[in-house]
């Protein structure tokens, strides 16, 4: 019996007697191959589709894919070896994967996830008229995981995310793998979240990408680089409930990050009505205490032996301010100043030797390498 050329319905021979059947046999072929669906899963992963699933559908809805999977169709017809021309509509149903679709040679189409294609084949090659879908996870820095239910401070596993509080939105770290949940390494991108010069490095929203309406923001704050994994640390801001997320949701990580604080610059005059306050930084004591102008005018220090002020870093011209000393519970310490200290009066002066006495250090820079200074007895 012969057979129609692209699809291969059977054909009304010229000597057949029951024509009625085979008509209305092809008619109910035609209306599936232009109008009928099929489900293909693909939870095994990559799928070939027969002749007949290829020719007699329409739309192909490809769901469960575990990974980036193909979709494979006929090139050409079983019987005659001919071009199998179809134009046909694709549904990638996955979240997170993409999925191809081609012959087993010649060119294919890639199809996003969450997005469908209307696709046509010409025997040699699958090329694409038009795709549409949901769009990329929002946030500068965009990155798709599996949930994962641990708690533990550890690396959570390949393309996963964890939280550490059961509790969901109560949670102040985060431990995301350096690959993501198509197995991307994410480390170098990783590693510039923590880079602004603000108190809070950036905002970070989790939520499910086959339901956006499930979701937690955070503000995060720091970042430690572990073996395999990073720990954020991070305080919760909002969330659609207390706990959105089920172990293996596919969640969107968008990180927005906060600009640097910046280094504030008075070029005018101006009056202050309100005290500026300033808090001493509490110097280490060992044999060279070392000072480091960057981190504020005012110092404090508790001798616990004879000990030598060390050279500040960062001095610049003009930097003043008081180092408060103080002896420990023994007393008698000695301070003597490295070569850059230069005393008021040429005289080096001397503390107050009793247990638990302060003094004062005032000084001024001349420059980077000449900071003069006086001692005040207060006890």
């Amino acid at each position: 019996m012969p057979v129609s050329p692209i699809l291969e319905i059977n054909q009304v021979a010229p000597t057949q007697i029951d024509k009625v059947p085979a008509i209305n046999d092809a008619v109910v072929k035609l209306e599936a191959a232009f109008n009928s669906q099929i489900s293909v899963n693909m939870a095994a992963g990559n799928t070939t589709l027969s002749f007949s699933q290829y020719s007699r559908n329409q739309v192909f809805k490809c769901t469960g894919l575990p990974s980036a999977c193909k979709l494979t169709i006929p090139l050409v017809t079983p019987t005659g070896g001919l071009p199998a021309y179809r134009v046909f509509l694709v549904s990638n149903q996955s979240s997170a994967f993409t999925l191809s679709v081609g012959g087993a040679t010649g060119a294919i189409v890639n199809i996003p996830s969450l997005s469908t294609a209307m696709l046509q084949s010409d025997g040699l090659s699958v090329t694409s008229y038009g795709a549409g879908g949901a769009g990329p996870v929002g946030g500068a820095i965009s990155i798709m995981y599996s949930f994962d239910t641990g708690l533990s401070n550890a690396d959570p596993g390949p393309g996963k995310l964890r939280l550490n509080n059961g509790t969901q939105n109560g949670s102040t770290a985060i431990y995301l793998d350096v690959l993501d949940y198509n197995g991307t390494d994410w480390s170098s991108v990783l590693d510039t979240l923590g880079g602004s010069s603000s108190v809070i490095d950036g905002q970070i929203r989790l939520f499910d990408t086959a339901n956006t309406a499930a979701w937690i923001m955070f503000n995060m704050t720091a970042l430690v680089a572990q073996t395999g994994y990073r720990e954020l640390s991070v305080t919760p801001i909002g969330s659609s409930s207390a706990s959105p997320f089920a172990l293996g949701t596919v969640l969107g990580f968008a990180f927005s990050r906060t600009g640097d604080s910046g280094a504030a610059v008075l070029t005018a005059v101006n009056t202050w009505t309100a005290r500026q306050h300033t808090p001493p930084v509490t110097l280490t004591d060992a044999a060279t205490i070392v000072v480091d102008f960057n981190l504020g005018n005012q110092f404090s220090v508790v001798l616990a032996g004879n000990r030598t002020m060390g050279n500040p870093s960062n001095c610049l011209a003009g930097d003043n301010g008081n180092i408060v000393v103080r002896q420990d519970g023994t007393g008698s310490r000695t301070l003597t100043f490295a070569s850059n200290w230069f005393p008021l009066g040429g005289a080096a002066g001397t503390l107050s030797t009793p247990a638990n006495t302060y003094d004062i250090i005032s000084y001024f820079a001349i420059g980077p390498s000449h900071i003069t200074y006086g001692i005040q007895k207060i006890a």
